[in-house]
This record gives C-alpha cells, structure tokens and sequence, in this order.
C-alpha cells in the first residue's frame, strides 16, 4: 500500500515529553496509518511497544482485559509483574467471575504503576469502547504512566475519555484533525505516488483545495483518475463532499470489478464489521471468508480492525458509496439482509448489533422481541438511554404487550426524566394486569415510588413504598434493592440512621450474592456516603462515594459524581471537585436525580467562585434555576437562589441577597418536606441563609435564641454536618456583639467535633468574621490538631480574599456606564477611536470625551492601563 511518512509528525510525538498522546480525527484522515508508522518508527529503534487495536467485542470486560494483558506482555520488562496466578483459570470473562475479573485487572496499572521501564503502549479505534469498566481501566494506566513510559491512542471522539486530570497536569499531546491534514506538498508527493504525475501546479492546488488536504479525499481521487483524463471541469467540481463524487466512484470504480465481487460488496455494505461467518448467513453462501480475503489484498477500502483479526471493516466513505450504491440497484434485499444479520447477531448475543439491523429495516415486532431478551440487562449495567432510545423508534403497541420490555421502559423514562413517559408505561402494566385479573407485581409499586422520588415527591414516594413491605425478597434482585434504596433515603431524610443503615445493609448483601443491578448499587453506596456526611464522618462518606464512582457505568456515573464532589468538596479538594463537576455536568443534568443536579450544579459554582471565575459561578446557578422551571421542581430553583444568596452576601451585595432569600423562603417550596430535612440543603438552606444574612447586617442579636436552638436540635438528631455549620455561625453572631469568650469556647468545640474527619469547607465557607477568631484560637491552642486548624485557616483566608476581589471587581464595574464599558470592549479590541465612533454612531470627539472620564474614574493614565485594569477587574474579556 502506498503511505506518506508523516515526518512531522512522527517526529513530535516521538520526541514528546508527556506520557499520553491522543491522536483523534474522523475515518479518512490516517489516523490508523500513523499509528502504523508510529509502531513501525519504535520497532526500527529496538524500543518496547504493543500496538492493540479495540472492536466493540472489548466492551466485554474480560475480552479487552485479555487483549490488554496480550499486548502488553510483549514487553518483557512487565512479563513478571503482570503473570496471572496459575488458579485464575484464563482470563474471559466467561471464565473468571466478575468481581475477581476485576481484582486480576486491578494489577494491570498497579504493575505499571511501580515498573520505571519504558515502554510504549498503542491503541487504535478508542471509540468503539463505550464500557466504563474498560474506559476506567485505560484511565487508570494513564494515569499510572511513569517517565519514560507512553500511550498513544487513536480514536474518532474521546468524549468517553475524559483526561481532566492529566490535561491539568499538562501530560497530554494532542494531535487534531488540523495536524493529520496533508500540506500541499505531502499532497503532491501522495499524487506522485500513484502515478498521477501530469497535474500542473495549478491543478494539484485546486485538488488540495477541494480536499482540504483529506487523506481519504485525495485516495478516492487517484481510484477515480487512475487510467482516466483528467478533464478541468471535473476537477473543478471535485470535493470530499460533493454529491458528485459518490455516483463518479461508483461509475469508474466499481463498475471495473468482477460481477461477483461487486454483489459481494454491494451486499454487505449493510454492515459496519464483517466476517466470513456473519457474511455466510448474510449472503447465504460459505466462502465469504475468501471473497473478504480477495477484496482485502485487493485493496478496495477494506481493513482488519485489529492486526492478523478476522473481523474487518470497509472505510466510512467506501461502505456509503456501496450502500448508496445498493439502494439504487437493489432497494428490495435491503431488508432481508438486515434481519438475517439481526439473527446472526442475536445468536451472538451481540444484542445492540442484532436491535439496531431489526430498528433499520423498520420492523418493530422483531426489534421488540430482540429488545425484550437483554432490555432489563441493559438497564441493570446503566445502560439507560440506550433502552430509550431504542423503545422510542418503536409503536408502544409493539411495547405494550411484552411485559419486561415495558418494565424496562419505565425505568429508562424515569431516569431521563420523562416522567409521563414512565407513568403511561406503568400505568399500562397495571391495566394489563387487571385485565387479565392479575394482581400487580410489587415492582410496579417500586417504580412509582422511585418516579415519586426523581420527580421530588417524597410524601408519595413514602406512601408508595409502604405498600410494598413484606412483599419484596432479596431473590427478587434489582426490585429488592430498589425498594431498600429508596426507602433507606427516605429514612435518612426522616433522621432515622439506625434503619436506614440497616436496609442499606441488606440492599448490599442481596447484590454480592445476586450480582443485580449495578445501577441500583450505586444508589446503595452513595446513600450510605449521605448517611456518614450528614452524621460529620467525611473519611466514611468518601469511602462510600468513591467505591461508588469507580463501579459506576453510564447512568450511574451521574449519581455517583455528583455526591463525590460534594464528599471532595468538603474536605477542601476543590479543584478535583471542580474538576469532575464540570466533566459530567450535562450527564448529571440529563441523568440525575433532583438531589444529584443540585449537588453538582452547587459544586461547580462554587469552585469556580474560588477559582476567581465568579461570572461563570453566577451562570451555572441561573442555568441550575431553569433546570428547576423546565422539570417543575420549585426546590431545584429555590436552591440556585440559596446559593445565589451567599455569593451576593460575598460580593456585599446586601439587597440582591435579601431578595434572592425571599424568592427562595417561600412557604409553599417547602412544605412538601416538612417532615424531611434534604441533604442539599443540609447546611445552607432558608433558616442559615437567614442566620447569616442577619449576622451580616447586625442583627445576629435578636436570633441567638433560635440559633442556639437550631444548634441542640442538629445535635439530639445525630445531624453533626449541620451543627458544625450552625456553630460556625453561632460563633460570629457572640464575637460581633461583644461576647468573644463565648464565640471563641464554641468555634473550639466545632474544630475539635470537626477535626477528627478534617471538615473543612463547613467552616471556611462562612469567612465573614472567622479569621480573627481562629487567629485568636492558633495563638492559643492546646487542643485542636495543628495541622488541620492551619488548612482550616488558610482556607478561610483565601476564601476572604476572593470575596474581596469579587467586591473590587464589582466595584470597578459599576464605576462606568453602560456605553463606556462597551467603549473599552472596542479599545481592548484594538479599534481605534475613529471605527469606536462609527461603530456606536457617535462622534470621535464623544469617544475621546468618555476615554477621559474612564481614565479619571478608574484612575489610569492611557487606553492600554485602562483596558490592563479593568481586564483584571473582569469587567471585560
């Protein structure tokens, strides 16, 4: 096959410095050819490399972790460390249990972890893998990576992949579409090597032109020029997108095969893998392995998805040229191949392969008998908003009568928050039921009580689940651990630990022994992370919350990240909290629940309101407030006014954040919940929102009583997170009306409660008149951990200083008007004042007028210190 050495870029990544290299781009533009030249550049240099390239067949878990062990065995250096034990029996799936499948690959990245030999590991086609497990693990080598040590990855999205940390730490080199586009003279050298010697230069700059230096573009013009004469209209006309060029290829390239192996083509251009087996039953012959092996050698667009495979694959732009191909000779087979390819891969147990051939051929009754064998599953490993969408392109006539499939369907709605979606759903089982005088199953009363729970109907929710008490067993799997959950949750919110901590107990002993629903155990260990914080035990909580964000797949990440940000957040780890926060931002607001939307929303905003971001802090609350309108969930937006209300109190705002606490104190938010203290509002809610606004405008006085009330009320229910918060408070309230012995002998006594777990936002977070009173406390001490009250300090500190500057920004903001702030936009954007004035059709004399009243108001001396300042000032970008 002919190449071009990508020197360049061979030549930055093999001398980069960082450890991570994702080379991503659509098909067609060589990214698996310089990954092929990247392996062959390390091979002529007697380096350790193992080149693996993914299939969907690695979402299976045991699959890729046999895979990965394969490659990188090859490199002796690890051979020893990474030698399963002789008792594990292989490494499938199919032959080690899950959990211990898991623990083996566990080994993986601690082996690579502690080797210092280098090496360099390969992985093409990234996307196909969509498993967390496997994404997990790719991760957790990656981050595992020591000098000297490399992974190159090749893939068209790495959306799935998200590098956050390393990207941080500026670990990773990205190569882009822009990097693997031909310059004009690879272009040329590639023309020259196909023979296609007679463009002039003007000719070979048209062709880069329409190409845009596409690889994929410029071997689709030497198939369809080869042998032919070049006609200057054609070349005018030629694109990589252009309509024109599908019916050419087709024309003049497969016109000049062999009628069998044009049918051959044609005909499985249905698929997007092929292999000789799969091609029998699609075709109904038995020498497909032949015909792909000919076609292969024969260099018509077809590639192996992994070296020596026997799966292949044709490029993108190959297959939709033969399938635009097949539809205009022979629209009839169609859809007779589609099902026998849904049958192939249903045997298979390829279940998304065999749904989606059923869904493209537009035959729902076989799509929903293929969507009822494995819909459950799928929603028991998170999978789901792939049983939504595939239940949405079928009649819910198709739906209706298959009973499993609709169980599936109510749980996907729910947690995509279709909730008339889910309750038609359920309603339908229950009429079925009755009409066939039945009882309903129990599991219909589960799901309406967790529909009552993400629509944040607690009461209901409460009145539902009762119903089911004594009904449902351990044996019957996710049902069982469904109602624990939420009847644990609810419990927990009720104050009653003991109970909750009990079912929560059950509900993860009823999984270690049926192994159901790994959506429903994320709940599980996120509950039990509620429990321990609201109970002051942070170590407990991250342990909960942690376990539970390393398991979870799809669906559950959202749950799982977002009480993980909350534990990380608290504990002073604000920039990972920040961090995760704002990667699975849009999946927690599509796939969570109430709490979890809130949560992570909140977190977000307030790292960035301390990564001096306070714009973008202000931005993710109002965008948490429309969350609330759009689901008619008045306490998801009277939680962004909460804690819109602290950052108005920070930015000194007095007035917005009497305004923001009366729109969010409003009774009829909050009676639903009155016999409910919700963990979001644990410890900023109505009454603290109060509490510190009076102590911020004088008059803490008047509610010490209720405070101090507060504060033994939080402390008899075992609510140890929101006694601290209180305390804090508390403290401030006596040191700002002269009673410093009492404030001081009450903060001590949060610290030392607090220290033990390393609370730390709790307090740093109320920064009103804490500095001095904790300074007073660290020249003092003799009982307080030294080292956690001097992160407690410094936290408090640094929180003080960004207010700070939040008040001197809004400050300098509010020197200039309206039309002056726009006049400096246009300055910052190097206008001169002539094109200002035309701009805002005003006079040049006007603009040199308003540049002299900036300068005297900010007190600058020239354009260029006044665009410096108010740059720093964040009043313009």
């Amino acid at each position: 096959m002919h190449m071009i050495q990508r020197h360049r870029l061979l030549a930055e990544i093999l001398h980069a410095d960082k450890p991570v290299v994702t080379i991503v781009a659509p098909a067609g533009f060589g990214k698996s050819t310089l990954m092929r030249q990247i392996f062959d550049a390390l091979t002529a240099r007697d380096l350790p490399k193992a080149l693996l390239t993914l299939t969907d067949r690695d979402n299976d878990f045991g699959h890729l972790f046999t895979q990965l062990w394969g490659a990188l065995v090859t490199v002796s250096c690890l051979k020893d460390v990474m030698e399963p034990s002789p008792d594990d029996g292989g490494l499938g799936s199919s032959q080690l249990g899950y959990s211990r499948l898991q623990r083996v690959a566990s080994t993986l990245a601690d082996a690579i972890g502690v080797s210092s030999a280098p090496f360099t590991l390969l992985i093409d086609e990234f996307e196909k893998l969509q498993s967390h497990e496997g994404i997990q693990l790719i991760k957790d080598i990656a981050l595992s990576l020591s000098p000297g040590q490399h992974m190159i990855i090749g893939a068209r999205t790495m959306r799935q992949l998200p590098l956050t940390a390393l990207d941080l730490q500026d670990r990773v080199l990205r190569i882009t579409v822009e990097q693997l586009r031909f310059d004009f003279h690879e272009a040329k050298a590639f023309m020259k090597m196909h023979d296609l010697v007679n463009f002039s230069d003007d000719q070979m700059a048209l062709l880069f032109k329409r190409t845009e230096g596409w690889p994929a573009g410029l071997r689709l013009a030497t198939l369809a020029l080869h042998g032919q004469k070049l006609h200057p209209h054609w070349l005018e006309n030629f694109s990589g997108r252009s309509d024109e060029l599908a019916a050419y290829l087709a024309e003049h390239v497969l016109a000049q095969l062999p009628d069998e192996s044009c049918r051959f083509l044609l005909q499985t251009s249905i698929l997007d893998q092929l292999t000789g087996e799969l091609c029998d039953e699609v075709l109904e012959r038995t020498d497909s392995a032949e015909m792909i092996d000919e076609i292969y050698r024969a260099n018509l667009f077809l590639a192996p998805i992994e070296p020596g495979s026997e799966w292949f694959r044709f490029h993108a732009l190959f297959r939709e040229f033969l399938f635009t191909e097949l539809k205009r000779t022979s629209p009839s087979i169609i859809p007779m191949l589609h099902r026998r390819a849904a049958a192939w891969h249903s045997r298979a147990r390829n279940h998304s392969q065999a749904v989606g051939h059923a869904l493209l051929v537009g035959d729902h009754g076989l799509a929903a008998d293929l969507m009822e064998t494995c819909a459950m599953e799928f929603i028991q490993t998170s999978q789901l908003e792939t049983v939504a969408k595939w239940t949405d392109q079928i009649s819910f006539d198709e739906i209706s009568v298959r009973p499993s499939l609709l169980r599936a369907r109510a749980y996907a709605m729910i947690a995509l928050h279709r909730f008339n979606d889910a309750r038609n759903a359920l309603s339908t089982i229950r009429q079925t039921a009755q009409d066939l005088g039945r009882e309903v199953e129990p599991e219909v009363d589960v799901q309406f009580a967790l529909l009552c729970e993400w629509s944040s109907q607690h009461e209901q929710s409460r009145a539902v689940i009762a119903k089911v008490a004594g009904r449902v067993e351990p044996s019957d799997g996710v049902v069982y651990g469904t109602s624990q959950n939420i009847q644990a949750y609810l419990k927990t919110l009720s104050g009653e630990f003991d109970e909750a901590r009990q079912m929560l107990g059950r509900a993860k002993s009823a999984y270690h022994k049926m192994q159901y629903g790994l959506w429903t155990f994320t709940f599980t260990l996120c509950f039990e992370g509620v429990l321990e914080l609201i109970q002051g035990n942070l170590q407990d909580a991250l342990e909960r919350c942690e376990t539970a964000f390393r398991n979870a797949t799809g669906a559950g990440l959202a749950v799982a990240c977002a009480y993980l940000t909350e534990a990380l957040y608290e504990r002073n780890e604000v920039a990972r909290a920040g961090a995760l926060a704002t990667e699975y931002l849009h999946l927690v607001r599509d796939n969570g629940h109430p709490d979890a939307i809130i949560l992570v929303y909140r977190t977000a905003a307030n790292a960035a309101f301390l990564d001096g971001r306070g714009a973008q802090a202000e931005a993710l609350l109002t965008e948490l407030s429309d969350i609330g309108d759009m689901r008619e969930i008045p306490r998801i937006k009277a939680s962004a006014w909460i804690a819109k209300c602290r950052l108005a109190l920070l930015a000194d705002r007095t007035d917005a954040a009497e305004r923001f606490l009366k729109l969010a104190s409003k009774p009829e938010i909050w009676e639903p919940f009155r016999s409910f203290h919700l963990f979001p509002q644990e410890i900023n809610d109505p009454q603290i929102s109060e509490i510190r606004l009076k102590l911020l405008t004088g008059n803490g006085y008047s509610i010490i009583p209720e405070v101090e009330l507060a504060v033994r009320a939080a402390h008899d229910s075992g609510r140890k997170w929101r006694k601290l918060r209180l305390q804090v408070l508390l403290a401030q309230i006596y040191a700002t009306n002269q009673r410093r012995g009492r404030a001081i002998r009450i903060l001590e006594d949060a610290l030392i409660a607090a220290s033990k777990d390393r609370l730390i936002r709790v307090f740093a977070d109320e920064p009103w008149f804490l500095p001095d009173l904790l300074e007073e406390i660290t020249r003092r001490n003799q009982r307080i951990n030294h080292n956690y009250l001097e992160q407690v300090v410094m936290a408090t500190a640094a929180m003080g200083y960004r207010a700070d500057e939040v008040v001197h920004k809004a400050a300098t903001a509010e020197m200039l008007t309206p039309k002056e702030t726009e006049i400096m936009r246009l300055v910052a954007k190097g206008q001169s004042n002539k094109e200002i004035a035309r701009t805002l059709y005003i006079t040049e004399n006007t603009v040199e007028t308003h540049l002299r009243r900036i300068n005297l108001k900010i007190d600058t001396r020239s354009r260029t210190q006044a665009v410096a300042k108010l740059r720093e000032n964040g009043v313009i970008d």
